[in-house]
């Protein structure tokens, strides 16, 4: 059957979405009449593309979340699964996701396609789920990993498997900071609670406490809450009036398109385990890393997945070290927030982690992921 598109990207979430839209820039610099077809998010929406469902569809987070949302994801797998063999593209591209991307991938190969099936941004393997190894080996024709260590965890060179190095070195680097105007001259914690509602209250509620503690204790701070969406903006403005938190002046609520503006100003930070923790440190902020998981996440990833990892945070993990302090599950408590988050006013330990930041920056090294990923997929078309 002749092919309708030449590539097929899927992307699920939020991150994926961002990735997708450089990968799609770069490639269309190098095929401007490619046609291209996705799942796709508001940003890769903004490519022509042919967007066949919406990224938004797809947005899940968490074990039980994951279960009560079953019945529409595999209504959407399905029919996702059938529109991609219709199209029968010469590749197809996975954008992270796995829990459901490696399953898309078996099932399009069970069924006989014919395509490219390839892979960016490596499950993590190197955590828990070693067994995805070799589903990848047996279905993927290429993977493309963010992490340099990552081509390591497959010893048989079955698939390539390449390290193109990490989206988010370029994305940091285009970036043209703009001034923050009601936060200049101010030294300023920065807050990252998150980017869906549940982890906004989990988050938000002991950030809170410190926060009403430090405005008593240390005139000279500000305060700054990451918006990570606008959607999500009203629940935080009524969480922060329920204890008149606004009405102190000194707290500003920073929109999602200044985050970067945000990092490049910030004294210190908190902020929930996640990309934001690489993005906080290649800026060098000292940080507290926070995730505030429930039991039954909890005791899934631990007695089911068996993950027990010395650190959680991407900057730890590439330094082998403990960079930030990290506050995980039972152990993020107000009591040790507070002791762990006046590591920020210290100037020993702020010294130290700029340092350490910095090689985390060289470890990551200075590929351009998505002009380096767009050379490799061009080969297929």
């Amino acid at each position: 059957m002749k092919s309708s598109c030449d590539l097929f990207i899927f992307a699920g979430e939020p991150s994926g979405d961002l990735h997708g839209e450089a990968l799609i820039g770069e490639i269309v610099k190098k095929n401007p009449h490619i046609h291209i077809s996705a799942v796709a998010g508001p940003h890769m929406r903004n490519h022509k593309i042919e967007c066949v469902m919406k990224m938004e569809k797809f947005q899940v987070m968490g074990f039980i979340d994951v279960l009560l949302a079953l019945p529409g994801l595999l209504y959407r797998f399905f029919s996702l699964a059938k529109k991609i063999q219709s199209l029968n593209p010469k590749a197809v591209l996975f954008i992270d996701y796995p829990g459901f991307n490696l399953r898309m991938e078996q099932h399009l190969r069970k069924k006989g396609f014919k395509g490219k099936i390839l892979h960016y941004i490596c499950p993590s393997v190197w955590s828990h789920g070693k067994h995805r190894i070799a589903v990848m080996e047996q279905t993927l024709d290429e993977l493309y990993c963010i992490l340099p260590f990552e081509p390591d965890c497959f010893p048989q060179k079955k698939i390539p498997v390449t390290y193109v190095g990490n989206p988010l070195i370029s994305r940091i680097q285009k970036h043209i900071h703009l001034p923050l105007h009601e936060l200049q001259n101010k030294k300023v914690i920065a807050f990252f609670p998150g980017s869906r509602t549940r982890e906004i209250k989990r988050n938000l509620e002991l950030y809170i406490q410190l926060i009403k503690s430090w405005i008593e204790q240390h005139q000279e701070l500000h305060f700054a809450i990451s918006v990570s969406r606008d959607s999500l903006k009203p629940l935080i403005q009524k969480i922060l009036n329920d204890d008149n938190l606004l009405l102190t002046g000194r707290i500003t609520l920073v929109p999602p398109s200044r985050t970067y503006d945000l990092m490049k100003i910030a004294y210190g930070a908190v902020a929930k385990c996640g990309t934001v923790i690489l993005e906080l440190a290649l800026h060098e902020v000292p940080t507290v890393v926070t995730y505030g998981a429930r039991w039954i996440d909890i005791f899934i990833a631990q007695k089911i997945l068996k993950v027990n990892m010395p650190y959680y945070s991407l900057p730890n993990i590439l330094a082998k070290k403990e960079i930030y302090p990290e506050l995980i599950g039972p152990n993020f408590t107000y009591e040790n927030l507070k002791e762990k988050s006046l590591l920020l006013l210290n100037d020993a330990f702020r010294e130290k982690v700029k340092e350490a930041c910095k090689n985390v920056a060289l470890i990551l090294g200075t590929k351009k992921a998505s002009q380096e990923l767009a050379e490799k997929v061009q080969k297929f078309f």
